[in-house]
Order: C-alpha cells, then structure tokens, then sequence
C-alpha cells in the first residue's frame, strides 16, 4: 500500500471518499428534530465571503450567532475549503486498514496531547473529570472507533507518532502535506466564523484576530469500524460516548454514513444531525462558550450506530463510518476573559474566568500546549511584514520541575508580582503546570515586569535543571525576547549566543528550537544594521529548512522571505527579487491566490519592482492584492488601507495623478488611517 504526494492527490478527487452526503431538498433549516424548537441551521456562508458591504456580513453573523445561541451546532456550506482538498480521507481510510500491530506501534505516549492512534475500546469519551468513574466506564462500555491524531510536525513537545516507511510508504508526507494544506485553509474558515461571530456580537469583526492567528490547532483521523448491533446495545455504549470540545471551534467533515447525534439543550434528548452533501459541521467549544458567558452554548454530542443492516434473523451490522475533525483554538497566550458585553444586568457572569481572576488562558484548555509556531519576521521601512516572530515556547514543565520550583522559592515572588493570582499549597498537583506557565506569561506584554520575574524564574531553573536543559534553553530565549522588546540588544545578542551554542550541542543544527535562536540573533543584528551578520545567520536557517523540512515548508518560506528582506536593506534588489518570486510562487501553488501568506508576498514583490522603477510590473500585483484585500479581509481592515497606499504611490509614479488622488481620498477615510 502507498500513498501519492498530497500536491498530486488534490488534483484527483474523483476516486476519493467523499466526506458528505445527499442535499436536503428544504434549505435553511437542517435536521428537524422532534422537538420542533430544536433545528440546526444550514448557513450559506459564501454569502459572508463574498460580500461587499458590512450589513451583508451582518445577516450572515446573525445566523451564524443565533444557530450557536440556541444549538451550539451549525452546519455550513459555501465554506471554501476544496472537495479536492477534502479527497484526502482515502489514504486515512487506507491508515486504518493497516495491520493492528503495526498501528499499535503508533499509540500515543503522553496523555496531554493524545498525537498518535488510539485502538478500538482504548478511550471512553466523557465530561467527567473523576479517574475512577472513567475507568470504569473504559471498561463496561468504550468507544468503539479508532483515531490518529496529528498536529505541528515541529512541535517536539507534543511529538507525531509516524509509522515505518516500509510498512505505510508515503502516509507520513502524505499527512504532512495534506496537514500543512488543510490546516491552513481550516485556519482562514476558523478566523472568517470567528470575525461573522464577532459581528454578531456587536464586537469589532476584527475582535479575535489577534488571539486565533498562532494555528494552535489538531487534526484526528478517525475511523469507526463495522460491529453488531448486540454489541452496542450494552448500557451507555455508543461509537463515541456524549462529549462537549475543548477548545473555541470544532470543523467536522464527515462521510455519508451518519451517526452523529447533538444534544437538544432544552429537552436533554439526543437528536440526530445528519450529513448534508457539501457542508461542514461546526459546533463551539467549552473556551467559546467561557469567552462567551455562555451565551454560546458548548453542546454535548455523541456517535452511535446508523441504521444497520441485517446479517441474521437476530442481529445486523452497523457501516463503517470515516470522519475528520479539526480542533480550531486560540493562541496558547490568549487572555479568555468574559467578554463585557455579554454579562446580564443583575446577573454577572454564567461562568467565571477561572481561578486566575479573569483571565482564563487557553492552555487550561488544549493541554498545556504552548508551543507556538515558528514564525519568522520579515521586516523593511515600506515593506509589508508578515506576523512578527516572538518565541512564545513556554515552559512544558513536568509536575516534578513545578513542584521543585515552587519548594525553592520562586511562589513568593510570583505571588508578590502577580497579586491578582492565588497563591497555590504545594500539594496542589494538578494546578502547578498551568500555574507556572501562567507566572510567565501573564504580563509578558508588560515588559518591565516580565523582565524581573523572568531573571528569577530562568535562575532558579539553571539550578534546578541544569544548564542544558531545554527548559532551561526556552527560558533563556524568552528573557532574550524581552530584552528585545526594552531595546536592551546587547544583552539579547549575549543571551541568544549561550542559546545557540547549547542548543546546537544538545539538540543538534536542525532542531526547531536551534533554527529559532539563529533567527532570533539574526533579527536582533537586523535591528542594528548589521546585515552581514544577519546575513551569514540568515542563510543557515534557509538553508536548514530547505533541507530539513523541504522548498514548499511555511518555515522555510519565511526564512527565505526574512533573507530577501535583508537584501533589501542593502539596496540588492536582484537577488531579493529572486527570493521574493518564489516565496511568492510556492504559496500561490500551495495556498491559493487568496491567501493572506500569499498577498503579503505579492505586496513585498511589488514593493521591489518599485524600487527598481518597475512600476508596470508593481502595479499588476498591487491591483490583485488590493482587490483580494477588500474581499478578504475586507474594506475596513488595516491590511486593505496598507495595499490601497501601495498603489496610490505607484500611480503617482506613473503620473497617473488622477487615479492616485482618488486612491488618496479613500485612504483618508478609512478607519485606520492616521
């Protein structure tokens, strides 16, 4: 068995599993329940894609909010995202076809991610937080399905199990491709359903922006193999036990078969929700609902057997069924407080924001899992830049490390710096690794504070760790970022070459983390002027992921966009020019035209053409992004006033003063502009 490259297989649909089912003839209203009040709406989102007004996007917010007021469940259609793109589940059916032993090789090893696979009867989904209870109900009545679940290929905390390549030749490319595709374009729908949810709430569409644009997001295969029907009639057996998610958006893309029921909030009752050919179903997570004072509803849900059929007099059999979800979160460092808005007159808030007092962060909810993406910066006076890179790893302390931490001496302190947080008992196990990756990272905006508390913390784990220890290397890179923010570089250059040298010795040229801190230096001698040697450091990252990680990587994109930035500096427009092109190329080919990667590398390119007086050639990309830009992200946003700036000023360099000075009057009225 073998598996073709993604970049091929999404061209080739026709003999893949389809991840829908047979149109409703009534649209509007989906799966009718028996209780009449309790209907999950079917949502033409295309309506809020495509629109060129805010009140349209507002009718389209409406029914996106209401459907998660009274539901918790939406289905969605119009959403985008490719049936090509979708034809992947025929290669994860062709996972779990695999030999049991040889995907028992892949089970997954530590609890708080769950990335790798999980056999049939190992897991028992449940709300209940007691060990025992679910123990025993693993026992008497687990779920009979199958998963693999998948994440950031980078993230070494959290690490993908891969089988052999000689027993699943290709899956492993195969699911990183498909990942890194699919995960970007479930990435943009997360951000477009978040902005509609935004505007239905009478926020800012741009509210949640800044705290969803990490992709702190997981993908699981999953597979329920055909059983008997007398086998699922045991008490509280289902295919998949009744559940809410954890996190702020859940996209489930399912096949045909059906199974899927939702709990009707009112009734109790469960109630079926059935496939609908071309839509997606899209439930809110517990952190919505948090975020929302649970005026959007966290609804249980649960898989059971679809209609079956007969193999006997007594007994029939239940379909396989194939699905895919994708678990959207915030950033690892969001503050999820309850929004203001939303609190009742007299009645204050449904949920609190947590032990911390207000603020409730996102690792509470997704496993501690606060790596964040490694992104790299592009910079340049005029340039457009993509997200500005800040080494957000965290500390995956184990309880161990907490335990020894908090017994040295460092609580005081952080309770005297942080006094809005409870001081925790030392026996407090289950807290401590949420309570000192929160220590961290509370006022890391407020640099000042951050930077004292941080000197005490990375002592104290010197001590306590060791030297070379890679906590102990992530907290030397976080009080280096700091010093970057109060503009202390010196220090930052002095931090980040102890970094350098330990990672590369203990971790090896091409971990992850050893990229980071070369780009981390590189960037602190691009601050002060000093490209050569941003240069050389530069090259080495490119270069590295190039090798490590292949041409079409994110990471390897952003380095060679980071190195066409330093060219820039230094007027060497050729060669920044070749980098930009294919930066530019590759993500047209993997991301599409619309994509925001993709804009911004057209933008940059333009730019360049202009500091050569290619002002024909800049204006055929500015005309794209700029049209691309006032769809998606739309009219209002700052990126829109930034492509119509761009253009203006190559009109006016191709004295074509008319078109710039209307250009002009529209930026001037924007809301962004200053």
């Amino acid at each position: 068995m073998s598996y073709l490259k993604v970049s091929q297989n999404l061209l080739r649909a026709a003999n893949a599993t389809r991840f829908t089912s047979c149109s409703l003839s009534k649209r509007g209203l989906a799966t009718v329940a028996p209780d009449d009040s309790f209907r999950i709406p079917l949502i033409d989102f295309s309506k809020y894609r495509q629109a060129t007004s805010l009140s349209e996007k507002r009718k389209v917010a409406d029914e996106v909010v209401n459907g998660f007021k009274d539901v918790g469940f939406i289905y969605l259609e119009g959403h985008g995202i490719p049936d090509a793109t979708l034809s992947i589940g025929r290669q994860s059916a062709d996972f779990f076809r695999l030999p049991t032993e040889a995907k028992l090789k892949l089970s997954w090893e530590d609890p708080r991610s769950n990335r790798g696979y999980v056999r049939v009867g190992r897991e028992r989904t449940t709300q209940s937080a007691d060990s025992v209870e679910i123990a025993k109900l693993r026992a008497t009545a687990p779920d009979s399905k199958e998963s693999m679940e998948i994440g950031r290929d980078w993230d070494k905390t959290w690490k993908n199990q891969w089988p052999q390549e000689c027993d699943t030749p290709g899956f492993k490319q195969t699911m990183l491709d498909f990942f890194q595709v699919f995960s970007l374009t479930c990435h943009d729908l997360h951000v477009l359903v978040m902005r509609s949810i935004a505007l239905g709430l009478d926020l800012e569409e741009s509210y949640f922006d800044k705290k969803i644009d990490q992709q702190f997001h997981n993908l699981r295969l999953l597979s329920y193999p055909p059983i008997k029907t007398s086998l699922l009639q045991k008490d509280g057996q289902a295919r998949a036990g009744a559940h809410s998610d954890y996190g702020s958006l859940t996209l489930l893309f399912q096949d045909s078969v059906g199974g899927l029921e939702v709990q009707n909030p009112h009734t109790k009752v469960f109630q079926p929700a059935k496939p609908i050919e071309g839509a997606i179903v899209i439930n809110a997570g517990d952190l919505l609902a948090r975020w929302s004072n649970d005026v959007l509803r966290s609804t249980l849900h649960r898989v059971v057997a679809p209609p079956a059929k007969k193999i006997s007099d007594n007994e029939a059999m239940t379909p396989a069924r194939q699905s895919i979800a994708f678990f959207c979160n915030p950033n690892g460092d969001a503050n999820i407080e309850c929004l203001p808005k939303l609190l009742r007159p007299g009645e204050g808030k449904e949920v609190p924001d947590g032990a911390h007092r207000g603020i409730y962060r996102a690792l509470h909810v997704f496993r501690l899992d606060l790596s964040a993406p490694p992104q790299l910066t592009a910079h340049g006076p005029d340039i457009e830049h993509h997200r500005s890179f800040r080494l957000e790893k965290g500390l995956e302390y184990s309880r161990s490390t907490a335990h020894s931490i908090i017994m040295d001496g460092v609580d005081p302190l952080i309770t005297l710096a942080l006094s809005d947080l409870p001081t925790l008992a030392v026996d407090e196990v289950p807290n401590l690794d949420d309570y000192c990756a929160i220590c961290l990272m509370t006022y890391r905006a407020i640099f000042e504070k951050a930077e004292s508390l941080e000197q005490v913390v990375m002592q104290t784990i010197r001590r306590v760790l060791g030297e070379e220890h890679p906590d102990t290397l992530t907290t030397m890179a976080n009080t280096a970022e700091t010093y970057r923010a109060l503009g202390r570089l010196e220090e930052v250059e002095s931090l980040l070459g102890v970094v350098i040298k330990t990672s590369r010795r203990v971790l090896g040229e091409d971990h992850p983390d050893t990229l980071l801190a070369i780009n981390n230096l590189a960037m602190t001698y691009w601050k002060q002027g000093r490209w050569n040697e941003a240069e050389s450091l530069e090259v080495v990252v490119m270069e590295t992921s190039r090798r490590v990680l292949g041409e079409s990587h994110p990471d390897s994109l952003l380095a060679m966009n980071n190195l066409a930035m330093i060219f820039w500096k230094q007027d060497r427009w050729q060669e920044a020019e070749s980098l930009e092109a294919v930066v530019m190329e590759t993500r047209r080919r993997v991301l599409g035209e619309d994509h925001p990667d993709t804009l911004s590398a057209m933008a940059n390119h333009a730019l360049t053409f202009s500091k050569q007086d290619r002002w024909k050639e800049a204006e055929s990309l500015q005309l794209v992004v700029m049209e691309t830009r006032r769809r998606m992200p739309g009219e209002q946003h700052s990126d829109t006033l930034l492509a119509i700036s761009n253009l203006m000023e190559t009109y006016r360099a191709l004295s074509r003063l008319e078109e710039a000075e209307q250009l002009e009057e529209e930026a001037k009225n924007h809301p962004h502009y200053t």
